[in-house]
Order: structure tokens, then C-alpha cells, then sequence
């Protein structure tokens, strides 16, 4: 299906099953999460969460485009930082890496 627009492709302050963090190597398209401006106004915050690309992909938050924290790389199984987390049983954890895409799904 070719549609113009689809929602899972702006998570927003959520990722939901199915829905990917990462980019598009082709296109350069970047899945990230986006905190709220506040707690009752839903525009942009100061925060985003995503996957950087240079060296071995890593998730990473930023306080307005300032990196404030980086999370351990993927393991094969989750990202290796939060190897104390008891997997869900009911979902499966993947990142996917090759010459056309990198992203998180679960």
C-alpha cells in the first residue's frame, strides 16, 4: 500500500508495538520520540530520543539537539544497558541494521 501519511511513522512521545525508532538509510527519514512542551500542552518539547547513526547505532537523548545521556548498543537481544529488564514474554525485541534501514521495533 502507498499511503501519504501514516501515523506510526511520528511516534511522537509514544512507541507503541510495531511502530519503528530509527532512520531510513536511503532517504535519510528519521523516526525519533519528541517530548510534550509541557504536561498539558502536547506541541514539541526540549527532549528527543533517537537512534544516532555514526559508528555502531545507539539510542541517545537530547535536551534541545545538546546530548544529555547515550545508551549501550544492541546486543542481540536489547539494548546491553538494560540487560537487568525482564524481556516481555509477549513481544519481540529487534534492531535492524543493514545498507537500507536501522531501527528499533518491538
Amino acid at each position: 500500500d502507498n499511503y501519504l501519511w501514516q501515523s506510526s511513522d511520528y511516534p511522537s512521545d509514544s512507541l507503541l508495538s510495531g511502530m519503528k525508532l530509527g532512520r531510513d538509510l536511503i532517504t535519510g527519514f528519521d523516526r525519533f520520540l519528541t517530548s510534550w512542551k509541557s504536561s498539558n500542552d502536547p506541541s514539541p518539547g526540549s527532549y528527543t530520543y533517537r537512534i544516532d547513526p555514526c559508528g555502531y547505532p545507539q539510542p541517545v537523548l537530547y535536551k534541545d539537539s545538546v546530548e544529555i545521556s547515550r545508551d549501550d548498543p544492541w546486543n542481540g537481544f536489547w539494548f546491553s544497558g538494560y540487560s537487568i529488564i525482564d524481556p516481555d514474554p509477549t513481544s519481540e525485541y529487534q534492531f535492524v541494521f543493514n545498507s537500507t534501514d536501522m531501527y528499533y521495533v518491538y
